[in-house]
């Protein structure tokens, strides 16, 4: 049975992650991972902090991102792994500049809830990273709007709820573009949780690479039934832990285990995809 491990789907600071990307590395060292990708919300400076840390420490970092996509009112996380960060900066800072409008127009509508959230104040206590939801909610904590980031969320900004506004609406199409056109590999998130199985077909059509099939919140019948999807589609069975740290602290880095074989089996997708 293989023993090295990898979690590719992790996030830090630099977007809603509560753990700054060295932090990250200590914690992936301590499960014993042999490598971890860095999959921001649209955002990749971290990963050149992770690797500095891990340098001659036997981990493997891996630079990363993650898109929001939208199929008609289906919102669907696409992940690229092996993504050069000086191609896709532009997109990245486009992405950042929409992110920042919307919650400002989130606060706006939090204000007329009798919800008073300085929104200069939220964006700078976010720091120089992609900003989101979940720094929105932080914020309602700090002025005591509401007792914990989920109660933000059940009760204001989650989707459809009065103070949320919707994303950019990007095709699955264009992420998927996006993501080659910086030299990484396309895999689908979490796609239990999506539960929109049915159009995982058109995506692989689109140049999809990998679905994650290792997910925290996928039951064992779950997992075998993405592993048998990915294998009839020709796609990678991708994986990770999708980690926040305290934010959002359900899952655990590294779980649920993810073999190495799944990295070797991206970078042959990648590999195949440069020409190589």
């Amino acid at each position: 049975m293989e023993s090295r491990t990898v979690d590719l789907h992790v996030h830090s600071a630099w977007s809603d992650g509560e753990l700054a990307p060295a932090e990250l590395v200590e914690r992936a060292l301590g499960a014993n991972l042999a490598a971890i990708a860095l999959t921001d919300h649209d955002e990749v400076a971290g990963a050149a902090e992770a690797a500095e840390a891990a340098s001659g420490r036997g981990l493997e970092v891996i630079g990363g991102v993650e898109l929001t996509s939208y199929e008609g009112t289906v919102e669907l996380h696409v992940v690229g792994l092996f993504v050069d960060p000086g191609v896709i900066a532009g997109y990245l800072e486009e992405c950042k500049v929409q992110r920042r409008r919307r919650l400002v127009r989130m606060v706006e509508r939090l204000r007329e809830q009798g919800i008073a959230v300085d929104a200069d104040g939220m964006l700078e206590r976010s720091g120089a990273g992609s900003a989101g939801r979940p720094h929105l909610a932080a914020e309602m904590v700090r002025i005591g709007a509401v007792r914990n980031v989920a109660e933000a969320f059940k009760s204001y900004i989650g989707d459809s709820l009065p103070a949320y506004v919707p994303k950019r609406m990007a095709a699955p199409g264009e992420a998927i573009r996006v993501i080659h056109e910086a030299g990484g590999v396309a895999v689908l998130a979490h796609p239990g949780v999506t539960r929109h199985d049915e159009l995982i077909p058109a995506l692989a059509d689109l140049g999809l690479d990998a679905i994650e099939v290792y997910y925290p919140r996928h039951s064992e019948p779950e997992t075998a039934f993405y592993g048998n999807l990915a294998r009839s589609r020709g796609l990678v069975a991708g994986g990770g832990s999708d980690f926040h740290g305290g934010i959002f602290g359900m899952n655990e880095i590294g779980k649920p285990p993810v073999p190495y074989s799944v990295l070797e089996g991206l970078r042959e997708a990648r590999d195949r995809r440069r020409g190589r």
